[in-house]
C-alpha cells in the first residue's frame, strides 16, 4: 500500500502546513500519481452549492492536467465542539475517510470513518468539456495551486 495513502499522518501533516499559509477554511485537494503528488489547489468555496461545481474542477484537474490515480480531498467543517475538516484520501488500492478535529486548546485528533466520498469517487473520469471550458479550468487550476506535500 502506498505510503500516501497508508494513514492520515502525511495528510494531517500537509494540512496544518496549509493552514499555517493562510489556507484554513480553504477546500484542499492534492493530485497523486502512485505516491508522487503532482499538483495541490485550495479554493475557497461558498457552501454547498459549490459542490458541483468542485466536482467539475477537481475532475478535470486530475485526469486532464495530471493523469493522477490517487487524491486528497479535505473539506472543512464544523464539529459540536470546534473546527476541523473531513478527509479523503482515495487511490486505486486504498481509501482512508475520516474527520480531523482541530480544538483550540488541545490536540488535533484523526477518526476513521466510512469509506463514502465526500463528493463524489474524483477517480471517476468527468464528462467531456468544451474547450473554452478546459481553457479556463486551466487557468483556474494555476490561480488555486498551492504548494504540493512533500511526500
Amino acid at each position: 500500500m502506498s505510503a500516501a495513502f497508508a494513514t492520515p499522518d502525511p495528510a494531517i501533516d500537509w494540512l496544518r502546513a496549509q493552514i499555517a499559509a493562510g489556507q484554513g477554511g480553504d477546500v484542499l485537494l492534492v493530485g497523486f500519481r502512485g505516491d508522487v503528488p503532482q499538483g495541490a489547489w485550495a479554493a475557497g468555496l461558498r457552501g454547498e452549492q459549490d459542490h458541483p461545481n468542485y466536482v467539475t474542477f477537481a475532475r478535470f484537474a486530475l485526469h486532464k492536467l495530471h493523469e493522477c490515480h490517487g487524491y486528497w480531498l479535505m473539506l472543512p467543517a464544523v464539529f459540536d465542539d470546534c473546527l476541523g475538516y473531513r478527509l479523503e484520501l482515495r487511490s486505486r488500492h486504498a481509501v482512508w475517510c475520516g474527520e480531523v478535529r482541530m480544538p483550540e486548546e488541545a490536540d488535533w485528533t484523526a477518526q476513521r470513518g466510512d469509506d463514502t466520498p465526500l463528493l463524489e469517487d474524483l477517480l471517476v473520469p468527468g464528462a467531456a468539456l468544451p474547450g473554452i471550458m478546459r481553457r479556463e479550468l486551466t487557468v483556474l487550476a494555476d490561480r488555486l495551486a498551492v504548494e504540493p506535500p512533500a511526500v
